[in-house]
């Protein structure tokens, strides 16, 4: 009899538990927004929220329409951006291929970057207008040349097609038996259109940090802002359901000084194109980057691959 008695309190608790873990999934949602929802059974449903009471929600499945669900078999509930048309929206809306455009990176919602399998960026969405991030080159700091790229951006939506966002990109260097090299750029970009077809200028001031050492042994910290600014422009527009197609350009101007206290005024001219396909919260980049280096004066370019990941 004990036994039985036991049994029937898991049960209970159990029922219970899950009935609470739902309402609580529940008071968190909004109605006439569209959610993906995990359900007990390891399947799940996405539609639009229409209702609820004590025992069901009431959805309109994107794909079968209006049907309902049972509070306690649902598990998890997330929010599920569609465009215009009932697709699913481009997951990667708040930057391009490097870039940032100034549409905000959303509250709560966090991806992970990689191209080349080297460089790897983190972005968090901090409130629904600041976001933040770090990066830094994998290989590189596990062979000992440690590397750090934080950033920030604080986006300003003028209206639902212009929004403008202000930031900063940050490249920190800890190269193993050379000089310390640090850079920054403060930047303001302004940003046309939606997540599905936008176009994107902006400008910034590069400055440049290096610990280099002169005749006599001595360590010397100089930073340099450039004489001119940064300028950057990037588009972006969705070609069909699973490919968006991207393109970036560069100028990037910074001051370069040696130990003698030579400054050589130095631009880089970067462009990059990427085929990106998409899913809800991945997407592969297929592409390339073309580099002027004015110090050198070499042109090169290379293959690009990347991936991203959203949470």
């Amino acid at each position: 009899m004990k036994t039985v008695v036991k049994f029937l309190w898991v049960v209970a608790f159990a029922v219970m538990s899950s009935s609470l873990m739902a309402q609580g999934v529940l008071t968190s949602l909004q109605m006439g927004k569209t959610y993906r929802f995990d359900l007990v059974d390891g399947s799940s449903r996405t539609g639009v929220l229409d209702s609820a009471d004590s025992e069901f929600m009431f959805i309109t499945n994107v794909v079968s329409g209006p049907e309902k669900i049972y509070l306690s078999g649902v598990i998890k509930a997330k929010l599920f951006l569609v465009n215009e048309s009932g697709k699913f929206a481009n997951p990667h809306y708040s930057r391009y291929l490097f870039g940032p455009s100034a549409i905000p990176h959303k509250k709560g919602e966090v991806y992970w970057n990689n191209l080349w399998l080297e460089v790897n960026t983190v972005q968090v969405g901090i409130t629904e207008n600041l976001s933040v991030g770090m990066g830094s080159l994998l290989f590189s700091s596990l062979a000992g040349n440690l590397s750090l790229m934080p950033n920030f951006k604080y986006s300003i939506p003028l209206n639902e097609k212009t929004t403008l966002a202000v930031g900063n990109i940050s490249l920190l260097l800890w190269p193993k038996n050379e000089v310390f090299f640090g850079a920054t750029l403060p930047f303001a970009v302004a940003t046309f259109g939606g997540s599905e077809a936008n176009f994107s200028i902006g400008t910034g001031w590069a400055g440049t940090s290096e610990v280099s050492t002169d005749t006599s042994g001595v360590g010397v910290r100089n930073f340099q802002w450039s004489d001119y600014p940064t300028v950057y422009a990037a588009v972006s527009k969705r070609l069909s359901r699973n490919w968006i197609f991207q393109l970036e350009g560069y100028g990037i101007a910074y001051n370069q000084e040696d130990w003698q206290g030579n400054v050589t005024q130095r631009t880089n001219g970067i462009a990059l194109f990427s085929f990106r396909y998409i899913q809800p919260n991945s997407s592969w980049d297929f592409g390339g980057v073309v580099i002027n280096d004015s110090g050198t004066e070499m042109n090169f370019a290379v293959p690009l691959i990347g991936y991203t990941q959203k949470f």
